[in-house]
């Protein structure tokens, strides 16, 4: 549960102030920012860019972004080491959680920053224990403060740097696929996101779809994007996309893994006979796809690997879903999945993909954005 917000001091205005003062900064936009335009705004006053997970509310168009600069695609740009080596923060200043990649964090950490982060509960996630003050407050609350206090900056290379690299990266990634390709499991996850209609959720399963989501999707707006983080692990997820249909009253869309779906499957219960619309968008690669990208994958015994993390099943997914009379279709097409996504009701939407596949799929896609940058 959030705290109440707490009165600024005096003494943290003064420590986020002096941080602000540097060039070189980076804004982190995670879940939990109760005024994303106020977070846009400061961005723009500061010229850092904004980092902006898709549960943020940051993850915006250029025409919506408040003359902030929105870098989406984070992790597949500090993936390339000459990328994460040039552009080295001397500050970041991150509101709410901290981003799902990996890479970004680690690129955090070895930067050696000054590293401030602000949220609306005592309760700091900090793994990595670099965070150097805690402001227990709303985003709102911060932004209005420090904008009232500094000036708006000149833009400077830093920044236009990013806006050029978050634009190329754009480019080269929407350069890689068209209506009749072949869903992958990044491309579902790109599609999904673009496909929503406006004034819609998007409920992210834990593992592989939250990651895919934010280091492949494109911004856009009307679309607002949840997930559960936590010990929960892959538990509720389909009752937790109920939930949110059934409160919001909106089209809801959930992106899940067949795990997920299988741990969950009284979610389904009765479904038909609940006034919502839930697509229900499942990756089905029979296991644990996450675990491929781990170093297990390749230092155990495939077999021994796949009976304690891959932990594949003889579940078909189809037959499950008409057991419960609802409605399915597997698609296999970008053009296929954006058109079962159109008809209104609730219904199980399948894309049948390979694990190993996948590992390749990613591996691909860093590839073409490195070799994109090194032809320029």
């Amino acid at each position: 549960m959030n705290e109440e917000p707490q009165a600024i001091s005096q003494h943290l205005i003064q420590e986020l102030s002096k941080a602000c003062s540097e060039e070189k900064g980076v804004i982190v936009a995670g879940n939990g920012i109760d005024n994303p335009q106020m977070v846009l705004e400061l961005a723009n006053r500061l010229q850092w860019p904004v980092f902006s997970d898709s549960r943020s509310g940051c993850r915006v168009d250029v025409g919506n972004a408040c003359g902030a600069t929105v870098v989406s695609n984070a992790d597949v740009l500090l993936r390339d080491s000459a990328i994460a080596q040039a552009f080295t923060p001397r500050a970041v200043l991150r509101f709410g959680e901290p981003p799902v990649s990996k890479v970004v964090n680690t690129w955090i950490r070895e930067s050696k920053c000054t590293y401030l982060a602000v949220s609306d509960t005592l309760q700091l996630v900090d793994p990595d224990r670099i965070v150097g003050e805690h402001v227990v407050a709303r985003a709102s609350q911060v932004c209005e403060r420090l904008n009232a206090l500094i000036q708006h900056k000149p833009a400077t290379s830093w920044v236009t740097n990013w806006e050029k690299l978050q634009a190329t990266c754009s480019s080269i990634l929407d350069s890689m696929w068209n209506d009749t390709s072949d869903l992958t499991e990044p491309l579902v996850a790109r599609t999904v996101v673009e496909a929503m209609p406006d004034d819609s959720n998007l409920v992210l399963s834990s593992s592989m779809p939250v990651r895919d989501v934010e280091w492949f999707s494109a911004p856009r707006i009307g679309v607002r994007v949840l997930a559960n983080r936590g010990v929960n692990g892959i538990d509720g997820v389909v009752s937790t996309a109920v939930g949110v249909a059934l409160e919001s009253g909106q089209l809801t869309a959930l992106l899940i893994g067949d795990i997920a779906l299988l741990h969950d499957t009284n979610g389904l219960l009765n479904l038909m006979q609940r006034k919502i619309d839930l697509k229900i968008v499942v990756v089905d690669n029979k296991g644990g796809g996450i675990f491929a990208f781990l170093p297990q994958s390749t230092t155990l015994d495939p077999q021994r690997f796949e009976q304690l993390f891959g932990t594949p099943h003889n579940v078909d997914i189809g037959q499950l879903v008409q057991a419960h009379g609802i409605p399915c279709a597997t698609v296999k097409t970008v053009t296929q999945l954006r058109q079962a996504l159109l008809p209104q009701g609730s219904r199980v939407i399948v894309i049948n993909t390979d694990r190993q596949k996948n590992v390749a799929d990613h591996d691909a896609i860093y590839a073409a954005v490195a070799n994109g940058f090194k032809a320029e």
